[in-house]
Formats: structure tokens, sequence, C-alpha cells
């Protein structure tokens, strides 16, 4: 048993380089291994003496009647920033990937031939509304990421109507290659107040082979409180992030969960009906009305999310030939198109998808 904690500390600090790469559900399944590796030698707490730096729990801090205490590696994830960051990020994506793999609790909205779109309403205990629209896009995949990375270009293509629609799209951090801090003004129609939202946008690489589904996710989660500017400053080692002064008047929106899930057909084996990139989007939304009405919920799903498949279908296609796109895959995001490039070529997409 002896070898079983350098197996464990190996693991974990395996998760934290394949964090570092972007590599998200990779880092994920070596803390799964780590905790596999832990429950079957059933480890004592004092054997692992030395992964963790905390100190250990007094009598006083013992665990509450009916509360089960934590073993040593989950104290371990949960005390280091970065373990924590990798297991609630993932776990997240697997409750999304859940949701979008389940019809249950959606209501069908609207169908046509490219797109599909269904809801959730919200209740008196849960404002959230959540919206789900899917579809195919027969489009390079470099290009429909393209459309979604370059989001001052947004206000042009999103789905509007009715004055519904977005005004405004920028990036107010580049906190990584892959992970964008960005604000956005949502018009409203009169007689509704404009909203406004600051997001944390997120890449994650789930396209390694090792994959059941081998697939690109945009995580979406608001930046709404100093807590989560807190956060942010730590997980990206930095100092000078704080909650903008942008938009005086508008309500701030508060995204839940959100998600871009991209899966090209191209390195999915098991998608034998279609070509292309399955495009999924799903936002649970809380647009911070106290009374939402019918008609402006109609508007909002049935009439704008759901065109936004085809929007983006319209958008990549145009890319090829739209210099503001080409100049900046050549000059000032040319490090973020060549590592997507990279990547591609890594996990066997075809030349004509990259």
């Amino acid at each position: 048993m002896s070898d079983v904690p350098m197996a464990v500390s190996e693991l974990l600090e395996q998760a934290k380089t394949l964090h570092q790469q972007d590599k998200l559900m990779q880092a994920y399944k070596c803390i799964e291994k780590a905790r596999a590796i832990f429950k079957q030698a059933n480890i004592a707490d004092d054997s692992i003496e030395g992964l963790s730096n905390a100190p250990s729990a007094t009598d006083d801090e013992a665990a509450a009647p009916n509360e089960q205490p934590l073993d040593a590696l989950t104290t371990i994830v949960v005390e280091d920033q970065q373990l924590q960051h990798i297991t609630a990020t993932a776990e997240d994506v697997e409750h999304l990937l859940n949701e979008l793999a389940s019809d249950a609790g959606w209501q069908l909205q609207r169908q046509d031939q490219q797109t599909t779109t269904y809801f959730k309403p919200g209740h008196d205990d849960n404002p959230f509304v959540t919206v789900r629209v899917e579809g195919w896009v027969d489009q390079p995949l470099k290009y429909i990421l393209a459309a979604l990375y370059e989001c001052d270009y947004h206000p042009e293509w999103f789905p509007s109507a009715f004055s519904l629609g977005i005004a405004r799209s920028e990036v107010l951090h580049e906190l990584k290659l892959t992970k964008l801090w960005t604000h956005q003004h949502v018009r409203l129609p009169w007689p509704f107040t404009d909203r406004k939202m600051d997001l944390l946008v997120n890449g994650i690489d789930c396209m390694d082979v090792e994959e059941p589904v081998r697939r690109v996710i945009i995580q979406l989660k608001s930046i709404s409180s100093e807590e989560d500017v807190a956060d942010l400053n730590q997980a990206y080692d930095r100092n000078d992030l704080e909650m903008p002064d942008l938009d005086a008047g508008a309500i701030a929106i508060e995204l839940l969960r959100g998600a871009f899930v991209l899966t090209p057909s191209s390195i999915n084996p098991s998608i034998t009906d279609h070509s292309g990139t399955f495009v999924q989007f799903v936002a649970s939304i809380d647009a911070k009305f106290d009374s939402l009405p019918t008609c402006a919920i109609n508007i909002g799903v049935k009439k704008v999310a759901h065109w936004l498949v085809e929007s983006l279908a319209k958008q990549a296609a145009l890319i090829p030939t739209d210099e503001r796109y080409l100049q900046r895959m050549e000059g000032e995001h040319r490090e973020f198109y060549e590592y997507i490039a990279a990547r591609m070529v890594e996990c066997g997409l075809p030349a004509e998808e990259r």
C-alpha cells in the first residue's frame, strides 16, 4: 500500500497540469482516478500525510450529527483552489450534458427542418427560465468557433425581433486564450428597461479520443457580485478585475447556467445520419421581471432563441470572405486561432473542418 499515496499525488499533479493546458475533463478524470484508488485502498488519513498542508480538524470542528465526515482526499480537493475549480466546473459540465441528453421536463416550443427549441418555465421558487435550442450547422467547425469568439460582431447576427436583441457585446478581459469576461447590453422593447450581462465564457475541450462523445463546450455563467470577481482574481492570478460601471440604468440579468455545445460528426463514428456540427445552446436565465408576460416569453423563445442556430450557420458561411474576421485570424487573435487549429489536427478533424 506504500505506493498508493504516491500514485494519488501524481494523479492530482497531473490533473493540475492538464487543467493548465485547458483539458478540463481529462484533469477531472485524473481526480476521479485518484478518488477510486483512494477508495479501493481505503487509505487512512495519516497514510497520505504531506499531500495537504491543511491542519487536521479539531474535535470542535468535527462533523455535525448526520453529516458524513470528509475523507482525506476529499479534504485535499476541497482545500486546493485549483483542484476544487476543476471539480466544480467538470461537475457543472456533467450536469449540463445530462440535462441535454434527456427530454424530461422540456416543453417543445417550435420545430422546423433545421432547428428544435425547448423551454422550461420558471415558477415562484425558481425564477429561472430555461431555453434549449439545437440543430445542425453544415459549416466548418473553425468558422462556427470564430462566429462565437468574435463577440463584438454578435449584434450583427444574433437573432432579434420587435426591438429585442443584443445592442452591444464586447470582451472586457481575456483571462486565458479560451476564457473571456464579456459584457452584453440587451435591448428590450418599450416599456421594458434594457438589460445587461457580464459573463464568464469558458471554452472546455472535450475532443480527445477517450471521450464517449467528442465535442467543444463553451460554458457561460454570470459574473454578478464582488464575490464572483474575487474568485476570478484568485483563479487567474489577477488583482485588477472589478465589476464594470457600464450601461447605467440597465438591469443586470443573471445567467445561472448556459452553454454552447458543438459536436462535429466527422470525429464521432456513432453519428451516421448527419454531416457538419450539431449545435446546442442552453441557458437558464433570470431576466429580473417581477412577472414576465406570456407574450414576452413567446417572442423571446419562439421568435428570437429559435433562430439562433440558423443565424449562426449563416454567419459562419460568411466568415471565409469577411475581411474583418480574416484580419483577426491573422492579427490580434492569431494566437487563439493557431491554438484551435493545432488542437483540431491533434484530434484528427479532416482538413475541411479546420
